[in-house]
């Protein structure tokens, strides 16, 4: 008897693709790794919904800028046969929307000067920056903004 939720550990992929008509062009893999197939569909779940990613956002306005027609983004789950098993697709018409959102936004950059305190053993990449703030972690010397 099959057993969807059996443990079984393999290599699962989420790859993002770009889509011209029925042409794709993959633009980049999110998640490449040996787990268990529960895991696999929660990571996809999690990265994949009925808003864009921000990557997709992002390569569309560089094409815009460039003279580029706004394609439409699709996100796969591949499981270790190289089968799509789950995707989630924005059309271009969609994705035109979330473009022109992201350019009428008045969005600030600003340079933050900050002294963290961190152990030895802890990964800077991966730090849980509201942990560090509740704990007081985290001094700010510095805010200033980007022109």
């Amino acid at each position: 008897m099959y057993n969807f939720y059996y443990e079984d550990v393999a290599k699962w992929t989420i790859a993002m693709y770009e889509k011209y008509g029925r042409a794709y062009k993959e633009i980049g893999v999110f998640f490449e790794e040996e787990t268990e197939r529960v895991s696999a569909f929660e990571a996809f779940s999690t990265m994949c919904n009925a808003i864009p990613t921000w990557q997709a956002v992002e390569r569309s306005v560089e094409i815009e800028q460039q003279g580029g027609e706004i394609p439409a983004y699709e996100v796969r789950l591949i499981d270790p046969a190289g089968k799509v098993v789950a995707l989630v697709l924005w059309d271009a018409e969609s994705i035109t929307k979330c473009v022109e959102d992201y350019k009428n936004r008045k969005t600030k950059k600003y340079t933050v000067t900050a002294v963290i305190e961190i152990d030895e053993e802890e990964d800077p990449e991966m730090i849980d920056w509201s942990e560090l703030v509740e704990t007081n972690k985290f001094s700010v010397f510095d805010i200033s903004e980007n022109l």
